[in-house]
């Protein structure tokens, strides 16, 4: 990918999708945010820590109020699919495409400082796609700065699969193989007759392991192979992440993470075309 424009908004477009799809999860189980769900506001306020100035919390506790935070979602779902319809249709205007990208940035910062229960990788990943795209947008588009966001987003992406990756080489349930058989057996995460089925076969859990752990850890490979393995290894990633939504529920991973492949891409082009 050899057009930092392309990458971005291949980058927007994918992560907005993932976006219309977590509110749209949200707004169907919205009952669990409500005064007497697990996510109920009135309890998850005092986990968090009361901001100073009493007219900003005044501001929270009236925005996540039951009502007031299915209207966020609304916008939330709103403003993802109008990025995706403007990028679909071909040549948005950027202010407009740079407010929507705003827009959803903010909200995805909200739904943060709402809970930190049930957050992932996912939402993070969100955040930096979207500041990444935000940033493209408001700068001129051929300068050093809009290079820079593109570049941001893809060396996030890297930094988070190794870390993920040398995190799960720390832990002694990764080495010895138990620990995907173990995560597949509980309630929210788990298929139990995967969990089963590894946890019979020791070596198949040991394999499966440590493919998780060198796929995490080599995925900085992308940036240095040759272009028909670095789309083999993104390819790789798809198929990992499209397994952990199908197995563990996971469905924020596949498209907040993929999403940030168009950016690897533009940054494998730049390295191989001496400009890094």
């Amino acid at each position: 990918m050899d057009s930092a424009s392309t990458a971005m908004y291949a980058a927007l477009l994918i992560a907005s999708v993932g976006v219309a799809v977590s509110a749209a999860e949200e707004l169907y189980r919205l009952d669990v945010f409500s005064d007497s769900g697990i996510l109920s506001w009135s309890v998850l306020r005092f986990t968090r820590r009361r901001a100073r100035l009493r007219s900003v919390q005044e501001l929270a506790d009236l925005l996540f109020r039951p009502r007031a935070f299915a209207a966020l979602l609304v916008a939330k779902l709103a403003a993802g699919l109008s990025v995706v319809a403007l990028t679909i249709a071909g040549s948005p205007p950027r202010p407009l495409l740079a407010a929507l990208s705003a827009a959803v940035l903010a909200l995805v910062l909200l739904m943060k400082r709402r809970t930190t229960f049930g957050l992932d990788g996912s939402d993070h990943m969100q955040v930096v796609v979207f500041l990444g795209a935000t940033t493209f947008l408001v700068v001129p588009q051929d300068s050093l700065a809009a290079t820079a966001a593109v570049l941001y987003v893809a060396a996030q992406a890297v930094l988070a699969y190794v870390v993920a990756g040398v995190a799960k080489l720390a832990g002694p349930a990764w080495r010895d193989g138990s620990a995907l058989g173990g995560i597949m057996t509980t309630k929210i995460y788990g298929t139990r007759w995967v969990g089963e089925f590894l946890t019979g076969r020791p070596l198949l859990g040991l394999a499966a392991c440590w493919a998780v752990i060198l796929f995490e850890i080599g995925f900085v490979a992308a940036l240095f192979v040759d272009q028909r393995a670095m789309w083999g290894l993104l390819a790789v990633g798809v198929l990992f992440h499209a397994s952990t939504a199908v197995l563990m529920g996971l469905n924020g991973f596949l498209l907040a993470f993929t999403a940030t492949y168009p950016a690897v891409a533009y940054a494998h082009h730049l390295l191989h075309a001496g400009w890094l």
